[in-house]
């Protein structure tokens, strides 16, 4: 400032909503919509976006063209956040308000053209969608897999974000221990995700899992943990200490609810020095080994996945380059091989982010049912 005179508040902008009424109960339960994941077989109930009440014309411009396209990268990291919104909502629909309140805020007011979290929690165990996903109108996708969301900028393609609704630095948080409907609902939501793209919470000694995670703008962070609070990521106090203090607890909770099908891992060396770095052209080999299957389980193949994919700076678009069903709106695709096979070379033609996923493939000796090991192992290259 002139003369050198301390800065001041110049402007104080405030955005007050008025959310519609719905025809949501004055109950602490919502409607609900299931969610299948058809590898898992495990299934979550959410409450849909038109069953909380989602403008969806907020998406569109006046030319009906929608501002924030969907794109879609399978999540490597579950990341934990607070809504730092008030705590005192009284029932469901009340809750439900909160949620089109920051649905409105992110998409109409930033102007991002939708909500920036996967999915959000309320105090009583509601689990509302957020993000929109593949397709419009009936027959659409319900919390879509993979679908890149706003909620951790230069985490959020490859990362699932969901939020608790309410502020847990303030009085009134509802979530001071590992126990009641908001804890619950987090566990449930943590053990569907981490499930259905294969993420582990926990290390075979307990510790909690990590690994180096590649952020949208080239950029490494180093030991990321599988399962973080947003203030791991960047600048911020969400979630709040009284979240932050329960992570340890979170990992092992999902750690224990994937235990309904076999938590069989796999160990993934790659075999090119340098480790995460390289150019166009260069073959990138990896060699792959299943941990022991439980008592009851054998192993009977592999599955891999070379995802790839090219993002340029300033622009919010991605270009798949492989591991990718075709389409607009496309799925991870997989590669199913025989358990003899456990090696897999490839030299990546064009420049971009890569990443190597591997799962174990095991039968039910008594039932005869094929299911994914709970664990698979990834790792990703950038190449230039």
């Amino acid at each position: 400032t002139a003369g050198g005179a301390s800065p001041g508040l110049q402007r104080v902008t405030a955005t007050v909503i008025d959310s519609p009424t719905t025809t949501i109960s004055t109950t602490d339960q919502s409607p609900t919509q299931t969610v299948d994941d058809g590898d898992s077989g495990r299934t979550l109930a959410v409450t849909s976006r038109e069953q909380w009440g989602a403008n969806e014309k907020y998406r569109f411009d006046r030319r009906g063209r929608e501002l924030w396209p969907e794109m879609f990268v399978p999540a490597k990291k579950l990341i934990v956040h607070h809504t730092a919104t008030r705590n005192d909502y009284r029932d469901s629909a009340e809750a439900a308000a909160e949620v089109r309140a920051i649905y409105y805020y992110h998409a109409v007011t930033q102007r991002w053209g939708d909500i920036g979290y996967t999915a959000l929690i309320d105090r009583f165990g509601n689990l509302y969608e957020g993000r929109h996903g593949r397709g419009e109108g009936t027959g659409r996708e319900y919390l879509s897999a993979g679908v890149v969301a706003g909620h951790d900028s230069g985490y959020n393609y490859g990362s699932a974000g969901v939020a608790l609704l309410g502020d847990a630095t303030q009085a009134g948080w509802p979530m001071a221990a590992e126990n009641g409907p908001m804890w619950e609902a987090l566990v449930r939501f943590g053990v569907f995700e981490a499930g259905r793209y294969y993420v582990r919470p926990l290390n075979p000694d307990g510790t909690a899992a990590s690994s180096d995670f590649l952020r949208s703008d080239n950029v490494w962070t180093v030991g990321m943990r599988n399962v973080s609070g947003h203030k791991e990521t960047n600048n911020t106090a969400c979630p709040g200490n009284a979240v932050m203090a329960l992570l340890d607890e979170l990992q092992g909770a999902i750690h224990s609810g994937l235990a309904d099908t076999s938590r069989t891992g796999v160990t993934l060396a790659n075999r090119r020095p340098g480790g995460r770095e390289t150019t166009v052209g260069t073959t990138i080999a990896y060699e792959w080994a299943a941990e022991q299957p439980e008592s009851g389980w054998s192993l009977v193949g592999y599955e891999y996945c070379i995802e790839g994919w090219y993002k340029a700076s300033r622009n919010i678009n991605i270009t798949y380059l492989s591991g990718y069903t075709s389409g607009a709106q496309p799925h991870q695709a997989w590669t199913r091989v025989d358990a003899s096979t456990t090696r897999k070379s490839f030299s990546p033609a064009k420049a971009g982010q890569y990443t190597f996923h591997v799962r174990a493939v095991l039968r039910h000796d008594s039932s005869g049912a094929e299911r994914r090991g709970a664990y698979g192992a990834r790792h990703t290259y950038l190449v230039r």
